[in-house]
C-alpha cells in the first residue's frame, strides 16, 4: 500500500538546508516484513521496495520520503535526524535518551553513507541529475522531529563549527572541575568537595547532551551500563551534590546546625538515587529532575532569607545560586518544549558553563581571602589593626615547618632600624638584633612550644635600637598544632 501523498524532498534546494517533516510518510505494522510502493515514483508507477525491520516489535514504526533531483548537476546531500536529548523529554516519565533510527532502507541511490555527528543521526548520498531515491527510516518514534536535508558543504561547515563550539565548553568545564576540586587543597573545607562533585556531574551532563557519552559507553565496555541508566546516573549526582552544595556554600551548619545537619544527610541518601537508576533508568531521571529543581528554587530562596537576615556568607552565594537558578529555568523550558526545538541544547550547554564559572570565582575568592570577603571582615580587621597600634603591641608569627617568621614593619620603627630590614632577612635578622644573652632563653622556650604543639610562650628579652642602645620587649604567643602532634604554628 501507499500512504497518503506527499512531495518529494528536491535535493537541489537554495539555502544551506530544509525541512523534512512535510515530505515524510508514515507506516505502523505488526508485520516485521512489508512490501510499500516507493515514495519517490509518480502516482501512476507501482514499484515497491521491501522492508525488514530489525527492531524488537512488536509495532514497527517507518518514516519513509522521497527525493528527486531536478538539476543537471549531481547533488551532494545530507539527511540529519537529531537524536533524543535533553531538549523535549519531559519531567515526570523522560523520553529515553538516544537514536530515534533502528535501521535504514533505501532505494534509487548505490549507497548511504552514516557520517559521525555527536548527538546526530546523518545519512550522506548522492542523487544523479534527473533521477529519483526512497529512503525508508525504521524509527523508535512516530514522528523524526528536526530531520533535515542538508547540502554537504553547508553539513560540513556547520558540523566543524558545533564542534568547536562543544569542545571549547567542555574544556572549560573539565579545568573548572579540576580547580574546584583541587582547592579543596588550599583550605579543607567540605564546600570544595561538593562543588567538585556537582561540577563533575555537571560535566557529565554536558558530555550526554553534546552526544559523546555514547562514545565512552562503547569504550569502557561495563555490560550493565547504557545510555538511558548513564542519564540518570549523571543527574541523579547532579541533583544530591547540589544540595551538599547548598548546605556547604551557605554555610547551615554554623547558621542553622539542625537543618543543615537534616539537608546534609538528605543530600546522602539522595546519592542512592544513581543507583536505582540501574534499576529503573526513567523514573530515577523523572525523580531527579524534579527534586534538582526544588533543591534550585528553594535554595534560593532560603539563601535570599538568609541575606537579608545579614549572613556574611549568604551575600556571597547569592549571585552563583541566582545563576543555579536561572539555568534551571532554561533547563526547564528545555525539556518541556518540542523535541524540533534544538536552538535549546546549545543554550543548555553555555548556560551551565557559565554556572561553573560563577561558582568558580565565588569559591576561589573563598580559598584565598581566608573567607568570604565582606564589609564586616574588612571592619572588623581595621579595629584589631587599630587595637594593636593604640596598645603598642606588635604581630610575631612563627612558622617552624616552613621557617619563616613575620614581625610587624611597626617594630623596625620602634627600634629605628632601617624599613625591610626583618621583612627580608626574617628570623636570622631577628636573632641577631636579640641581646647575646637572651637568645639561649628565647630559642628555648620557642623549641619547647614547637615540640608540644600547644600551650603558650612568655618570654622577655631585649632587641637593640638603631642607636646602640637596647629595648626590652615581652613575647606572648600561642602555638597551634599540626602534623605530628608538633607546632604548625606559633603566633
Amino acid at each position: 500500500a501507499r500512504p497518503a501523498a506527499a512531495d518529494r524532498a528536491d535535493a537541489a534546494f537554495t539555502g544551506p538546508s530544509i525541512d523534512l517533516a512535510a515530505y515524510f510518510r508514515g507506516l505502523d505494522t505488526s508485520e516485521r516484513d512489508v512490501e510499500i510502493i516507493r515514495p519517490d515514483l509518480p502516482g501512476v508507477v507501482t514499484e515497491r521496495m521491501i522492508l525488514q525491520a530489525k527492531g524488537p516489535g512488536p509495532l514497527f514504526r517507518w518514516i519513509a520520503a522521497g527525493f528527486v533531483n531536478t538539476s543537471d548537476v549531481a547533488q551532494d546531500v545530507v539527511i540529519v535526524i537529531p537524536e533524543q536529548g535533553f531538549v523535549g523529554s519531559g519531567f515526570g516519565w523522560p523520553q529515553p535518551p538516544g537514536g530515534r533510527v533502528v535501521s535504514i532502507t533505501a532505494a534509487g541511490i548505490s549507497e548511504l553513507d552514516r557520517i559521525s555527528a555527536m548527538g546526530r543521526g546523518a545519512y550522506a548520498f548522492t542523487l544523479e541529475p534527473g533521477k529519483s531515491a526512497a529512503i525508508a527510516f525504521e524509527a523508535t518514534t512516530a514522528e523524526l522531529p528536526g530531520a533535515r536535508l542538508w547540502q554537504r558543504d553547508a553539513f560540513d561547515d556547520q558540523k566543524d563549527y558545533l564542534s568547536f563550539f562543544r569542545g571549547a565548553l567542555l574544556g572549560i568545564a573539565v579545568l573548572l572541575t579540576i580547580a574546584m576540586t583541587a582547592l579543596y587543597g588550599f583550605r579543607a573545607r567540605p564546600v570544595f568537595l561538593a562543588a567538585g562533585g556537582f561540577a563533575l556531574a555537571s560535566l557529565g551532563f554536558m558530555i550526554l547532551e553534546a552526544g559523546h557519552l555514547p562514545l565512552i559507553i562503547e569504550a569502557l565496555r561495563i555490560p550493565a551500563l547504557d545510555l538511558q541508566n548513564s542519564r540518570a546516573i549523571i543527574e541523579g549526582t547532579m541533583a544530591a551534590f547540589l544540595l551538599l552544595l547548598l548546605v556547604t556554600l551557605a554555610d547551615l551548619h554554623r547558621i542553622m546546625p539542625v537543618t543543615g545537619n537534616v539537608l546534609a544527610v538528605l543530600g546522602g541518601l539522595m546519592l542512592a538515587l544513581p543507583i536505582y537508576g540501574f534499576a529503573e533508568p526513567l523514573v530515577a531521571a523523572g525523580i531527579a529532575r524534579v527534586l534538582f529543581a526544588a533543591v534550585a528554587v528553594a535554595g534560593f530562596l532560603l539563601i535570599l532569607w538568609l541575606w537579608r537576615r545579614g549572613e556574611a556568607k549568604a551575600e556571597t552565594s547569592l549571585v552563583p545560586w541566582a545563576a543555579i537558578l536561572l539555568w534551571t529555568f532554561v533547563a526547564a523550558v528545555a525539556a518541556a518544549s518540542d523535541p524540533d526545538s534544538v536552538a535549546f541544547s546549545p543554550v543548555l550547554l553555555a548556560g551551565l558553563c557559565a554556572v561553573l564559572v560563577v561558582l568558580g570565582f565565588t569559591l576561589a575568592h573563598y580559598a584565598f581571602s581566608q573567607g568570604y570577603l565582606s564589609r564586616h571582615f574588612f571592619r572588623e580587621a581595621g579595629r584589631r589593626a587599630l587595637a594593636l597600634a593604640g596598645a603598642r603591641a606588635y604581630v610575631w608569627d612563627w612558622q617552624p615547618e616552613e621557617g619563616d617568621l613575620h614581625v610587624s614593619e611597626e617594630i623596625e620603627r620602634a627600634l629605628g632600624q632601617p624599613p625591610g630590614l626583618l621583612a627580608d632577612a626574617g628570623v636570622e635578622a631577628f636573632i641577631e638584633l636579640m641581646h647575646p644573652s637572651d637568645r639561649s632563653a628565647y630559642e628555648t622556650a620557642v623549641g619547647e612550644a614547637e615540640a608540644e604543639g600547644r600551650g603558650s610562650i612568655e618570654r622577655e628579652f631585649r632587641l637593640r635600637h638603631g642607636d646602640g642602645s637596647y629595648r626590652w620587649f615581652q613575647l606572648r604567643a600561642r602555638a597551634m598544632p599540626g602534623h605530628g602532634r608538633r607546632a604548625a604554628r606559633c603566633i
